[in-house]
């Protein structure tokens, strides 16, 4: 998983709102609505981390002896 605070440091999605909006919706929380409507990207069970719902197995590293 991917935190959603990291996503929102990149300037691109920045750009697209500032962090804190009034009303409390900032950048995280339109990157957390937008991946829910999402068929690639999922969610962690806190809405916080985000991953590909399938094949990301392929990107975790493998320790020394694996």
């Amino acid at each position: 998983y991917v935190p959603l605070i990291t996503l929102g440091g990149f300037q691109r999605v920045r750009q697209m709102a500032p962090l804190h909006l009034g009303g409390g919706l900032g950048i995280i929380g339109l990157i957390c609505q937008a991946l829910t409507m999402s068929q690639f990207l999922e969610l962690d069970s806190t809405g916080t981390k985000v991953r590909r719902r399938s094949g990301w197995e392929h990107f975790v590293l493998r320790t020394a002896g694996e």
